[in-house]
């Protein structure tokens, strides 16, 4: 392959709808196994367990309508989705950090993997949108604003390795959410979207060169919606 540079062109493998694809960063990586001699020293070494890993960062051009967002686990084109990370802030478009990988020489058939559903849904568009993020701030708290949210889901991912330590097969377990507001100002009441949401972290508080602030950090663990475990049959 002939080396060149090239501009402004960030793939996206993934063809997330609603998203533009802002940067494409893969990491390969190899397990080595070393063999000492008599003398102590490596007398030989294989390469094993090949595997590229992606974070492929988008952004929304949408000014209204709601998010897409991905489920995590699901495989599209070899890409298995370990998790992404949804974030908004005030002064921007929604941002989307998503989590991939792969395995070589096989990996992952699409379809092959079970798939985590996000249980909230998000509007689109400037800033952050107070009445269109599943949580919600209470009517009396109408004089303090929202500085940023952020929402994950992951998955605990496991592969397995066969005779000659390539891929075999793989699924996924334990699908996590996580949801964190930033409040500026204190005293508000958040009511998260259903059942499951346990407040893990509150902090937050004054100081002597800006508006107090409080951070809320919420988890919800979820079953997956779709497949029962396998994952087997590389491409």
């Amino acid at each position: 392959m002939t080396a060149k540079i090239t501009y402004f062109a960030p793939e996206d493998p993934l063809s997330l709808a609603g998203w533009e694809i802002q940067s494409n960063q893969p990491s390969a990586s190899s397990d080595r196994a070393s063999q000492l001699g008599s003398d102590g020293d490596e007398c030989g070494y294989d390469l094993y367990n090949n595997t590229i890993s992606k974070t492929l960062e988008y952004g929304s051009c949408a000014s209204n309508g709601q998010l897409i967002l991905p489920d995590a686990g699901e495989t599209k084109n070899g890409e298995m989705i370990d998790g992404f990370t949804l974030s908004f802030s005030n002064t921007d478009k929604p941002k989307l950090s998503v989590n991939t990988h792969k395995h070589s020489p096989t990996t992952h058939t699409d379809g092959s993997t079970r798939k985590y559903k996000p249980s909230i849904t998000f509007d689109a568009g400037f800033g952050i949108p107070r009445e269109g993020m599943g949580f919600t701030l209470d009517v009396g708290d109408i004089g303090v604003g929202i500085q940023s949210v952020e929402y994950s889901l992951n998955v605990t991912h496991v592969d397995d390795l066969g005779d000659l330590g390539d891929w075999i097969a793989g699924d996924n377990h334990d699908g996590v959410e996580t949801f964190s507001i930033t409040i500026v100002g204190s005293g508000a009441t958040i009511t998260p979207p259903g059942e499951g949401w346990g407040l893990i972290s509150q902090s937050g508080g004054a100081n002597n060169e800006g508006a107090d602030t409080e951070t809320f950090e919420y988890e919800r663990h979820v079953k997956a919606h779709v497949g029962n475990g396998g994952g087997n049959g590389g491409t």
